[in-house]
């Protein structure tokens, strides 16, 4: 799943993306294509905002779709009016597009035609408004190069803030799991190396995505999951898993494929049944299927230092990715 730009600080504007619910089926007088009235559901089309400076408008688009359709090719259509005036900026077999040419206070309107064996397909419409980003954010700049893999905004147990940032050692491709303290959650220092290659040869050289640092106040617990693969290419879709205590001891409990399944776009969740009860959610796939083609849901074992069964499996060979879960009035909402 992983996309990588030379880009700076992305911003994800509220209120992109949004459906205008209008497929292609005709041409305008002027040769463009118009709105008409049906779409496929099996077709999805998303985009978001970016910028490609710190202090630059996001006005531009990474647009990407996928489908369950049988798909010869795609064309993908723009225009500023909801219902007419489109026209194809992208025709091939790719699943992303970029638009690099967009102006702050006009909305953009995008639609996918998908060619099948059985004729033509569309999505519904999706639109971007670009816009002017606020002032005094944060940014991360991902041309300029950094250790930090990952970092929390601190937790706070009795008096004592701590964050906990997975970093890697300058000029190696090792992981190690840094500690900080604070007294007020702001400035935070006495920085401690709590986990690393030391516990386990795994991390002394590998790469780390889709990571998940968890304080449980409950059990006094942090808890971390993440993708660990060799420093080059996607192959074994391992978790790493690490707990500890709050200024205490941590310990690495496993580099390995749960159950033996790959697993990579991960989430952790924790119930609040009596048990706590804490899930692992992962894209995932056993040997031989292609990466991330199905969703498993696994129970952790009680100190969520690894995993008992598959719960559940989701969206087989549908390759959803990204995923995340929380709990409402009752109610689970899983987001892919």
């Amino acid at each position: 799943m992983k996309h990588f730009y030379s880009r700076c600080a992305a911003i994800f504007c509220a209120g992109i993306a949004a459906s205008a619910g209008m497929p292609f089926a005709a041409f305008a007088a002027d040769g463009t294509q118009r709105a008409a009235e049906t779409v496929s559901a099996e077709i999805g089309l998303v985009g978001n905002l970016y910028c490609t400076s710190a202090d630059g408008d996001a006005d531009h688009a990474a647009l990407q779709w996928a489908t369950t359709l049988s798909a010869e090719q795609y064309t993908l259509y723009r225009s500023t009016d909801a219902q007419t005036g489109y026209v194809p900026v992208y025709t091939g077999t790719g699943t992303s597009w970029s638009d690099n040419s967009m102006t702050v206070g006009q909305v953009y309107y995008y639609q996918l035609a998908v060619e099948t064996e059985k004729g033509t397909q569309y999505s519904s419409v999706r639109s971007l408004a670009p816009c002017a980003v606020e002032g005094g954010l944060s940014t991360y700049d991902n041309l300029k190069g950094s250790s930090l893999v990952y970092e929390t905004g601190g937790y706070k147990v009795g008096d004592i803030y701590y964050s906990y940032s997975l970093r890697q050692h300058p000029g190696q491709q090792d992981i190690y799991l840094e500690e900080t303290t604070s007294t007020d959650g702001k400035r935070f220092g006495a920085a401690r190396n709590v986990a690393d290659s030391s516990q386990n040869a795994a991390l002394a050289s590998c790469k780390i995505e889709s990571v998940h640092i968890e304080y449980l106040p409950f059990a006094n617990k942090v808890v971390v999951w993440a993708h660990w693969e060799k420093p080059s290419g996607y192959a074994d879709g391992k978790a790493l898993v690490i707990t500890g205590t709050p200024g205490g001891i941590f310990t690495v409990h496993h580099v390995y494929n749960p159950l033996d399944i790959q697993v990579r776009d991960m989430a952790i969740f924790f119930d609040d049944d009596a048990d706590h009860t804490g899930y692992l959610i992962a894209a995932a796939n056993k040997e031989g299927q292609g990466a991330n083609a199905t969703l498993y849901i696994f129970r952790m074992n009680a100190d969520y230092s690894g995993v008992t069964e598959v719960v559940k499996t989701l969206h087989e060979n549908q390759y959803r990715e990204f995923p995340n879960m929380i709990k409402q009035n009752g109610y689970y909402f899983l987001f892919t």
